[in-house]
Order: structure tokens, then sequence, then C-alpha cells
């Protein structure tokens, strides 16, 4: 299985852990650092709709 696991700011000894065991599980773990990434709010654009 597949894990994805959000990595904030003060989090990375609680997640290390987390992603350790799972990986002794044989889980494909995946640590993706949410701080530096840029993420907006919706823009009420309808793209999601227009998708459809």
């Amino acid at each position: 299985m597949k894990v994805s696991l959000l990595l904030c700011a003060g989090l990375m000894l609680g997640l290390a852990a987390y992603a350790e065991g799972a990986r002794k599980s044989g889980h494909e773990v995946n640590i993706i650092g949410v701080c530096k990434k840029k993420i907006n709010g919706c823009l009420a654009c309808e793209y999601c709709h227009a998708k459809c």
C-alpha cells in the first residue's frame, strides 16, 4: 500500500517514527513537506465543474 504523509513544521520526529513503522510493515511511504508548497484556497473559477 502507498502511504502519503503531510509534514508541517515541528512534527518530524513523530512522523519519522510512523513512516519507519509503515515501511517495516511493507508499505511505500511518501513524505510531503506542505510548508514548502504554495497552497491557495478556491477561487470559484468553476474549472473543476467544467471538466465533467
